[in-house]
């Protein structure tokens, strides 16, 4: 009966690898199959688009069910239709999010209302990582192989029936011959045992010597027979794989013929795009007009205004402080802003067609009828108090936002487009340089704006050229009289006027950017001053130099600095930083952190016109900074009278209470002089002891004579 039992294993063992041996090639198949529908899905990094399309044609030609999705399972193309956008959930054990996660191909068998019986499929990953590779992919092919494996199994379905007939024949043999022989038969059912495992073992040339002719010799026989047969079988399965191959082989052609000519349609499809007129004419992050479109509407209206006998008016509104919120939200926030701004004035408005987006962040809006005059002054107003109350979403939090505006008027200020449009940034302009909410076009802001483009090339020349210079005026201390350091202070010498006042420049460098590259020029003069006054034996002072708005919310900054610092190990020695408070109080949490990072590369920072920013003084006890400088206007105030004195006072014992330095600025008299060395001030600087001085006038008057300590009083 054990040897019987044994013979059933076998038989068991042989129809299952027979049975493994089919189900893998109909996997093989499959998963050729499917890589090659996944790899027709790309384009380039990324997944195709309208792959829809690309399913129901494969569908249709192929007869192939499949499932594209992404990175997260969502529908992206499926026969049935209603099904693109879902979430795919038909494989029990989530092998579909496993094999987007590792890159591995899996086979599960789906079961639903649709697949009582249950359906084979093959999941390969989409994109990325190449299959088995372990790295995640973009999203998944899933294809149904059912047909597949149906075909192959049909095709084995005799041989099948031939290994079990042979299998149930030996079982019959070896129950019949079995117990008569079974004290003769244990060696021989040692080497049968032997046999069947090697057979198990997929070794089909096994074989069991027949030694006699009884019924060991008979089983032996058999067995030997069934082995041959399972050769056989074997060798057929071998030839039906390689037909097999063949078969993948052509269809692979078929298909990289399909993908070739989806590709190239969808290349002409994407020229199509190329040439179609939306980029030309409008805004691709908000959808409004672009200043051509705009262009265009105005000449339009232009026209009908002009056979209607009536006004237009064209306004040009810029966001304030929007490069503040690209900076500190990043420009995700940005573009979410601009998106939600021009949804703002699209409702207000009424006509999305009467709105457009002219530059990074400034829009255009035009009424396109004003029949009154201070109708287009009231229709701005009433719209800018709206919009400062319209609340913004960014990144979970309320914003609100201000701006502003630049109106100019058909006709009374240009009978063209094209003119009317400039009067109208001109407009803008000078509103924003005297810090208007909005004026309207006059003449003689052309003549200002001319001016100031006139200014801004002569500014680029002198960065050029090198007629930018550095004036010092010395920072002196109270108790001992000696020069204590110096603030480098940027001059114009310009070739044609001379010394050119720094409040007719300065202004213009900050709106045009170019203090950016004046305050790098600055800090660089100011240290390599330093490093040449300690080389050639001179008392060389630290220097402080003042920071723009604009280089603080620059976030190369701070690497501008490691570069100027860097030329010397003694570099930061001869630095200082000054920032005003305004400045630091405009975002105290992202300043907090830069101040900190300035201070770590061994760079002292001080609070310029301290008082004049409403510092909290929770803030001014977190401040990263090493000295405060009391605004002039508070020295100033302080001898006329004892409420200017006792502030003087608070803030220096303030600032010492912080372990703060105290400068004084702006000090002209010696009564300031003195009540400042009353009330245990640090230091001071102003014309009472030395206006700037070009650098060669420092170098001598005070740098070479700064052993002695007496004041010397300069003009």
């Amino acid at each position: 009966m054990m040897v019987a039992c044994f013979a059933a294993i076998f038989v068991c063992i042989a129809i299952s690898a027979h049975f493994s041996t089919i189900e893998r090639a109909a996997q093989l198949e499959g998963e050729h199959v499917a890589e090659l529908i996944a790899d027709g899905a790309m384009e380039g990094n990324g997944i195709k688009p309208r792959l829809q399309d690309y399913v129901v044609r494969l569908n249709a030609v192929r007869k192939r069910d499949v499932v594209i999705v992404d990175a997260g399972k969502r529908g992206l193309a499926d026969i049935d239709a209603n099904d693109v956008g879902t979430i795919f959930d038909h494989d029990s054990g989530n092998e579909v999010g496993k094999t987007i996660s590792d890159s591995q191909v899996r086979t599960f068998i789906e079961k639903n209302s649709q697949h009582v019986h249950g359906a084979y499929q093959i999941v390969v990953p989409l994109g990325r990582g190449a299959p088995g590779s372990g790295k995640a992919a973009l999203g998944a092919v899933i294809l149904e192989y059912s047909d597949i494996r149906e075909e192959l199994f049909a095709v084995e379905r005799d041989e099948l029936y031939l290994i079990i007939a042979t299998g149930i024949a030996t079982v019959l043999l070896v129950t019949i011959f079995g117990l008569g022989i079974a004290r003769r038969i244990a060696q021989p059912l040692l080497q049968l045992k032997a046999s069947v495992d090697r057979i198990a073992a997929q070794d089909y040339e096994a074989r069991v010597a027949a030694q006699s002719q009884d019924e060991i010799g008979l089983l032996g026989t058999a067995f030997n027979r069934m082995a041959e047969d399972l050769s056989a079988t074997h060798a057929e399965l071998v030839g039906h794989k390689r037909d097999l191959e063949e078969r993948v082989a052509a269809r692979t052609g078929e298909l990289a013929r399909s993908n070739a000519l989806l590709e190239e349609e969808a290349r002409q499809r994407r020229l199509a795009t190329e040439r179609a007129d939306f980029l030309a004419y409008y805004d691709p992050l908000t959808g409004l007009a672009n200043r051509s479109l705009l262009l265009d509407r105005l000449a339009q209206h232009i026209r009908k205004a002009a056979s209607g006998g009536h006004k237009l008016a064209l306004y040009l509104i810029d966001l304030e402080r929007f490069k503040n919120i690209n900076d500190s939200l990043g420009r995700p926030a940005g573009d979410a802003l601009l998106r939600q701004v021009a949804d703002w004035l699209t409702h207000n408005v009424g006509d999305a067609s009467l709105v457009a987006r002219v530059a990074a962040d400034e829009f255009a809006v035009l009424l396109p009828e004003v029949r009154q005059e201070g109708d287009a002054a009231r229709f701005l107003e009433k719209s800018i108090e709206t919009f400062m109350q319209h609340p913004f979403h960014l990144n979970g939090a309320v914003f609100r936002i201000a701006g502003k505006a630049g109106v100019a008027v058909f006709p009374d200020n240009g009978i063209d487009a094209d003119t009317l449009f400039k009067h109208a940034e001109a407009a803008l302009k000078h509103a924003k340089a005297r810090g208007e909410r909005y004026l309207l076009y006059s003449q003689r802001m052309t003549v200002l704006v001319a001016g100031q483009l006139t200014l801004e090339n002569q500014l680029r020349r002198a960065l050029d050229e090198g007629e930018f210079v550095l004036h010092y005026q010395p920072k002196v201390d109270l108790a001992s009289g000696k020069i204590t350091g110096a603030e480098a202070l940027i001059r114009w010498q310009d070739p044609q006027t001379g010394l050119v006042p720094p409040g007719r420049f300065i202004p213009v460098l900050e709106e045009t950017g170019l203090i950016h590259e004046v305050g790098r020029w600055a800090m660089r003069q100011a240290v390599a001053d330093y490093l040449r006054w300690r080389a050639a034996g001179l008392a060389a002072v630290r220097v402080a130099v003042n920071v723009s708005p604009l280089q603080l919310r620059n976030r190369g900054f701070l690497d501008e600095i490691k570069q100027v610092i860097g030329t010397d190990e003694g570099a930061s020695d001869g630095l200082e930083l000054e920032i005003t408070e305004s400045l630091i109080m405009e975002d105290v949490q992202h300043n907090i952190g830069s101040l900190q990072a300035i201070r770590a590369l061994g760079v002292p920072i001080a609070i310029d016109d301290f008082g004049t920013g409403f510092s909290s003084l929770s803030y001014l006890s977190k401040l990263p900074v090493d000295s405060l400088k009391i605004d002039r206007s508070f020295v100033i105030e302080m001898t006329k009278g004892p409420s200017g004195l006792a502030l003087v006072s608070t803030i220096i014992n303030l600032a010492h209470s912080l372990k703060l330095k105290v400068v004084a600025e702006g000090v002209e008299t010696a009564d300031q002089q003195n009540l400042l060395r009353l009330l245990r001030c640090d230091e001071m600087q102003g014309y009472l002891f030395s206006k700037p001085v070009p650098v060669d006038d420092f170098e001598s008057n005070f740098l070479r004579e700064l052993s002695g300590s007496a004041f010397r009083k300069t003009n």
